[in-house]
């Protein structure tokens, strides 16, 4: 179980697991591939898996989450953005996808029918406020003001302030709670510059 995470630059797989429940909300994967194997994952599921992922960012990565066994995945408000080979490679298993943006992948969807214009699933740019350049952490995966990901995640789940969340990691109720520089100061979650 983890809130606030982030798995970034790994040479190969940001997290791989095996006979595991895994809940995860307001994370990032970003960066985790190896340069010379071209070969890599935000998510590698290697089967007997219960995932569930809420309000989350999968960007540039070689692949965003890899599924090679017989699990479930729940995804809610989670964008999957802009992977060398697959956004979503399925070879066994299930996933459901709720009020998630897939964009800008080599190929979005494998083994598994692409769930965009269901269930408030969408393919548009998140316009994230910078990812310019190849340092995961010097991203920042903050939606822009005009963001079409702005309040359009599931209407269940509310922001801070009351409004429906936006999907990606800085949305949710617990969007307010980064700290990813450990100072003791909260980020800055509403979209847009600060």
């Amino acid at each position: 179980v983890g809130t606030h995470v982030r798995f970034a630059d790994n040479d190969s797989i940001g997290l791989e697991i095996h006979l595991a429940e895994v809940t995860l909300d307001n994370f990032v994967f970003v960066g985790n591939d190896h340069p010379v194997w071209e070969y890599g994952s935000g998510l590698h599921d290697l089967g007997g898996c219960t995932v569930e992922l809420t309000n989350g960012v999968f960007r540039g990565n070689w692949s965003g989450l890899i599924m090679e066994g017989d699990s479930s995945w729940t995804l809610t408000n989670v964008v999957i953005d802009h992977h060398d080979e697959y956004g979503v490679f399925v070879t066994e298993g299930t996933a459901s996808f709720s009020h998630c943006a897939v964009w800008d992948n080599a190929v979005d969807f494998a083994g598994i029918a692409s769930p965009v214009g269901a269930d408030g699933n969408v393919s548009l740019d998140p316009e994230f406020l910078d990812v310019v350049g190849n340092n995961p952490f010097a991203w920042d995966l903050h939606l822009s003001g005009p963001s079409p990901l702005v309040d359009a995640g599931d209407p269940t789940i509310l922001d801070p302030d009351g409004s429906v969340s936006d999907i990606g990691a800085y949305g949710g109720p617990n969007a307010a709670g980064w700290d990813l520089d450990g100072d003791g100061y909260f980020e800055w979650w509403i979209p847009g510059i600060y």
